[in-house]
């Protein structure tokens, strides 16, 4: 499964098991939410996250 490609390789699990789970990504690392927009799975900030719920 694609995922966008990161700056940072240690993100790159991350991404694939959001990407293989459907999953949110839920993270404070600026490398990956910089790819919000990138990816066909959704990357939220954490108080993001807290606001939707």
């Amino acid at each position: 499964m694609a995922v966008p490609a990161c700056h940072n390789p240690f993100d790159l699990p991350f991404l694939q098991l959001a990407a293989a789970g459907k999953a949110i990504l839920v993270t404070g690392d600026r490398d990956l939410l910089v790819l919000a927009g990138a990816a066909t799975f959704p990357i939220v900030g954490i108080e993001a996250f807290i606001a939707q719920r």
